[in-house]
């Protein structure tokens, strides 16, 4: 027999549709479960295991009644709902039908009726599963849980857009600055434009000692408070060389400029690299320029 745990292997969402035809038929959410676990299921359906003359029914031909003996499933969708948990118990068609389905062949009006729920009949953890079994990445649930606001999910796209996506917190950025998921971080493009630059740590023979990656925002400030930040964490370090590649398709020439400072150039303005265009840019910060008090 198959049990309710093995049937939630994929997740299953059941509804109730009453009140009526026209603009009185409503559809509520019922909660993640399968359909033999709905009340009217316990407590008012009957398999039907006996004859009119009361002789056993083999089990693969029975079927699924009403307390007046009308069928509601007949043997082949009763396997069926046992073995899945998908099913429909129409006791009265719009005025009182449930039934369940796999939250992956969701329609967008019963994603929506989820997510608008008002009773409560799933937890956070299990709406957040549940969206990502319909398809929705963990980015487009972050910001989406972010806004409070699931009901404009399926134009998350639209809140994507806004936001710049990184592994890790920029240098003196405040907590109210940004919101973390799943270990990734989310800034608003036009409040910081945050961007990762590629950074060589150089000793006094302009050798490099350390390399990696780093998210900094793009003013001249930013940019030095992530150097100072690099500078102060290596005592070997004398110099710093960070380098970017910006898209032609979100920055022009004259808004880049804006945070070069004098510690920045564009090394090349037109890069092409996989059909994409891009301007590269480069910064040089001396150890004596981001840490003077070290000289005094």
């Amino acid at each position: 027999m198959t049990t309710n745990f093995e049937k939630k292997e994929k997740m299953i969402a059941m509804f109730w549709i009453h009140g009526g035809g026209g603009n009185r038929r409503r559809v509520d959410f019922c909660g993640f479960k399968a359909i033999d676990e709905c009340d009217d299921w316990t407590n008012h359906t009957y398999i039907k295991d006996e004859d009119e003359d009361g002789n056993p029914i083999p089990e693969e031909e029975q079927e699924l009644t009403n307390c007046r003996g009308n069928v509601l499933m007949d043997a082949e969708d009763l396997k069926t709902a046992l073995e899945t948990g998908i099913g429909t118990l129409d006791f009265d068609s719009d005025y009182d039908t449930t039934y369940t389905t796999y939250v992956s062949d969701l329609s967008e009006e019963e994603l929506m009726i989820i997510v608008k729920d008002d009773y409560h009949h799933h937890t956070e953890f299990e709406l957040t599963d549940a969206l990502r079994e319909y398809g929705f990445s963990d980015e487009e649930i972050a910001v989406a849980n972010y806004f409070n606001d699931f009901e404009d999910l399926l134009e998350v796209n639209d809140y994507m857009s806004y936001y710049e996506i990184v592994d890790a917190k920029p240098v003196g950025l405040d907590k109210d600055d940004y919101f973390e998921r799943n270990g990734k971080f989310y800034y608003e493009f036009g409040k910081f434009n945050v961007h990762e630059f590629e950074y060589f740590l150089k000793d006094s023979n302009n050798n490099v000692i350390r390399q990696g990656f780093v998210d900094a925002f793009l003013t001249e400030v930013g940019i030095e408070e992530t150097a100072k930040f690099l500078c102060e964490e290596n005592d070997l370090c004398q110099g710093i060389d960070l380098s970017a590649r910006f898209s032609h398709k979100r920055f022009t020439e004259d808004k880049i400029s804006n945070f070069l400072g004098l510690q920045g150039e564009i090394t090349d303005a037109d890069v092409e690299d996989e059909g994409e265009h891009y301007f590269d840019v480069s910064f040089y910060f001396s150890r004596k320029y981001l840490l003077p008090e070290e000289n005094e």
